[in-house]
């Protein structure tokens, strides 16, 4: 499936602040599962972004606005293509991450975090999936998601970023990323690798749509290697979801965080459009725009700025280029 996604975000002061520095993770990831095609970032006030990969193999931008300011607005644009995972009975087939050779990292996704940490509340819940000790990763892993759909309701301000499970399993009631942690924890004391996952859901029907960040979770399997589990929805995560990040909990891949100088208080507002395109707009429609470069005597040469274009432009003048030359 291929998608288009424009996530804005706009960081709004009640007054000037200064030095903010900011650090977000919205860059989609890339790897077996799904291809980041094409990704562009922008900033007002422009500022230049820096990246890295950390160890968890998520991209992180970083950028910093030192003088005063009221507001800044951020716009990650990504063309992403997600590769579809299908099941068979309790078996894997053409699984969306092989198991690697090397098992060593597994160990972070087996220990407790500060908001997956076990407690008296939790293990009396967890009588009730003793009986899954032992089962094949996919089974015990189904198993729990069933349990955490059917046993909580979606409510979104019942929790906060930094609930923990006492706060669902106290309320009954929380948001994505309470069940994410709910199940992460449960597969955990199984004896099951599990891994905290940040990015988006598409929802069912045509055109562009608006959503909001969604979280699931991923379980890892020795023979299949991780598979997706979304409790909020009670299914396989498949080629309607795009990884942004994974973790070991919601804080090794919030979207957004930052300081800044200043009495003001903030507001955060974000917009996220995903538009679905479908195999038959891979055409030559858009127009390759090449900057043009005119050199007169004695003058240094200068490079016209290109009109502007998408992102999806891009994407489909790129796929269209390569028909061309496998035709060739």
């Amino acid at each position: 499936m291929l998608l288009e996604i424009v996530h804005q975000t706009a960081l709004l002061y009640s007054a000037p602040v200064y030095e903010s520095h900011v650090e977000l993770r919205l860059t989609p990831l890339s790897d077996s599962s799904q291809r980041l095609l094409q990704h562009r970032q922008r900033v007002v006030p422009q500022r230049p972004l820096s990246q890295y990969v950390n160890f968890l193999g998520n991209t992180v931008s970083t950028f910093s606005v030192l003088p005063a300011h009221d507001r800044i607005e951020i716009t990650f644009e990504s063309v992403v293509e997600t590769l579809q995972v299908r099941f068979r009975g309790h078996g894997l087939v053409d699984p969306a991450h092989p198991a690697p050779a090397e098992t060593l990292g597994l160990f972070d996704f087996l220990c407790e975090t500060p908001l997956t940490r076990s407690s008296d509340m939790f293990v009396d819940w967890m009588q009730q999936h003793d009986w899954l000790r032992g089962a094949p990763p996919l089974e015990a892993a189904e198993n729990i998601r069933k349990s955490i759909h059917s046993s909580f309701r979606y409510e979104g301000d019942v929790t906060t970023s930094s609930s923990t499970i006492d706060d669902l399993l106290k309320h009954g009631a929380g948001v994505c990323q309470d069940f994410t942690h709910l199940m992460m924890a449960a597969c955990r004391r199984l004896g099951l690798p599990a891994r905290y996952v940040s990015g988006y859901v598409l929802p069912a029907g045509d055109g562009p749509q608006q959503v909001e960040s969604h979280a699931w979770c991923e379980v890892f399997d020795p023979v299949s290697g991780w598979f997706g589990m979304d409790p909020t929805h009670n299914d396989w995560a498949d080629e309607r979801h795009v990884r942004l990040g994974v973790g070991r909990d919601f804080r090794d891949v919030c979207p957004n965080r930052g300081v800044y100088r200043g009495q003001a208080e903030e507001v955060l507002q974000v917009s996220v459009l995903i538009s679905p395109m479908k195999s038959t707009e891979l055409s030559p429609i858009a127009r390759p725009f090449l900057p043009q470069q005119r050199t007169q005597p004695g003058r240094a040469r200068q490079t016209r700025k290109a009109p502007p274009v998408t992102i999806l432009q891009q994407t489909l003048q790129t796929h269209y280029q390569q028909q061309q030359q496998q035709q060739q």
